[in-house]
Order: C-alpha cells, then sequence, then structure tokens
C-alpha cells in the first residue's frame, strides 16, 4: 500500500550512488526520482493512492538519453507521471527492488526483451522496465 522502491545502478553490490525511484512514498502520497540513496529529490510528484494491496497496479521506468521516466499503465511511454534528466547520468545495468519503511509487497516484474533471458539484475543493453505491485501476469520475483 505503500513505499515500493526501485534502484537502477551500475553493479550488482548495493552502491551508494544509485537513481533510486520511490512510489507511493510518504504515507502513499508523493513519488519521487533520486541520484542516491536517501539522496535529493530531482523528481517530484503528488501522487495520492497511487499504490494499492489489493489489486493490480502496473507501472514502468525507462532510461534513455539520460531522461528517467516512470509511468502508469502496461505501454512504456505514456501516461507519464515523473521524470528527470540527469546532466550527468549514470551507466545503468542493474535493477533492485524493495518495499521500505515498515512496508510489505508483492513484487512482479516484466523486463524488456533484451534481458528476457538473463536475471533481472543483467540489464547491461536495457533501456526500460514494467513494474506490477501486486498480480501474476508476468514473472514474480520476490526479494530475499
Amino acid at each position: 500500500r505503500n513505499d515500493a522502491h526501485i534502484s537502477l545502478s551500475g553493479d550488482s553490490k548495493d552502491l551508494p550512488q544509485i537513481y533510486e525511484i520511490v512510489i507511493g512514498g510518504w504515507a502513499n502520497s508523493q513519488s519521487v526520482i533520486r541520484r542516491a540513496k536517501q539522496g535529493t529529490n530531482f523528481g517530484r510528484a503528488t501522487t495520492r493512492g497511487i499504490l494499492s494491496g489489493s489489486e493490480l497496479r502496473p507501472f514502468w521506468i525507462s532510461w534513455d538519453d539520460h531522461h528517467i521516466k516512470v509511468g502508469k499503465g502496461k505501454k512504456v511511454g505514456e501516461d507519464v507521471f515523473m521524470q528527470w534528466k540527469d546532466p550527468s547520468p549514470m551507466k545503468i545495468t542493474h535493477v533492485g527492488v524493495a518495499t521500505g519503511w515498515g512496508a510489505d509487497g508483492e513484487w512482479t516484474v516484466c523486463t524488456s526483451k533484451c534481458a528476457q533471458t538473463q536475471y533481472l539484475d543483467a540489464m547491461e543493453n536495457c533501456k526500460q522496465l514494467r513494474v506490477c505491485t501486486l498480480g501474476a501476469e508476468y514473472e514474480t520475483r520476490k526479494p530475499t
């Protein structure tokens, strides 16, 4: 119901320098894009009730040409609700998902075709990710 966190990074290790995307933070009222864990908010949107604990809520994230976009729905590029263009971009090869601040959740993740035969964290040539916060439409991966 709140605090979906997605990290985009250049390594599978836990790094301080990542792109951190928070959807439904602050009691499911805001979403942000950061350039570090708990860092400065660069992209920000008011998103009251964006997450749900009882129904499928699909989201997508794309990163191309230094531009990170986050949207609702199953079609990448439509219904953008938050974006930020990094003037000094980091290379993105890995993705991580988690819930934050006492929340729990189930993740369903679908990567673009370039990573369908790879594990979620091996996305060297990918530029997008689709996420459903609850449901079984795509392959489900739960954080360990």
